[in-house]
């Protein structure tokens, strides 16, 4: 499975390009080494790791996931939404700083603009090739420089 072949990777804090059909696990594949390493590294909340959807749908699904999963120290914030006032309260959350991130790129790019994310320690793009599809890779190019 993609887990087997990803975690010892990203553990080392290798780049890692993840391919596998839906289903297969990728989302866990990611998070539990991730989250593993803010725990047993003491990252700071200052320097998140950020996990980059393509659709708010998907973002919730990650952050309920890596909620989960996560210890009760490490914060992690959902950037998504469409109902008012639910970005303004996800705002409010980050400048407490989190450990993990997720969301659609443009919720990202507004609190990069914001100045409320200045630096990333890990950057995950999931579902990539969705992201250049809906037309995202601008967004996603602009967050990465």
């Amino acid at each position: 499975a993609i887990q087997s072949k990803v975690f010892g990777p990203i553990l080392g804090g290798q780049d890692v390009l993840g391919i596998a059909p839906r289903g297969a696990g990728k989302t866990l594949a990611y998070l539990v080494p991730i989250i593993h390493r803010i725990v047993e590294e003491s990252w700071q909340p200052s320097e998140p790791a950020v996990v980059i959807q393509p659709t708010r749908a998907l973002a919730e699904q990650t952050y309920l996931v890596a909620h989960r999963l996560r210890e009760h120290t490490t914060k992690v914030v959902l950037l998504s939404g469409s109902v008012a006032g639910a970005f303004d309260s996800q705002r409010a959350m980050l400048r407490h700083g989190a450990h993990l991130i997720v969301g659609t790129p443009g919720r990202i790019q507004e609190v990069v603009s914001a100045g409320l994310l200045q630096t990333m320690r890990v950057l995950i793009l999931d579902e990539a090739d969705e992201l250049l599809k809906y037309g995202l890779g601008h967004e996603v190019r602009s967050l990465v420089s």
